[in-house]
């Protein structure tokens, strides 16, 4: 199943309110914190501060 988050049909018929309790319902655990730690990489959060210090550097 290839879930549709904006889909309002599909929220509907899992009797979801809103966009979140479908995540909840149709990922995994282990899927979602998966998809949290790219969202944050992606975001630039995984970068450590010293990394930043030394690019700044060159």
């Amino acid at each position: 199943m290839n879930p549709n988050f904006r889909d309002a049909e599909s929220l509907k018929k899992l009797g979801c309110a809103s966009v979140e309790e479908y995540v909840q319902k149709v990922l995994l655990a282990g899927e979602i914190a998966t998809l949290s730690q790219k969202i944050s990489s992606l975001s630039g959060f995984d970068i450590e501060m010293e990394d930043l210090v030394d690019e700044a550097k060159n």
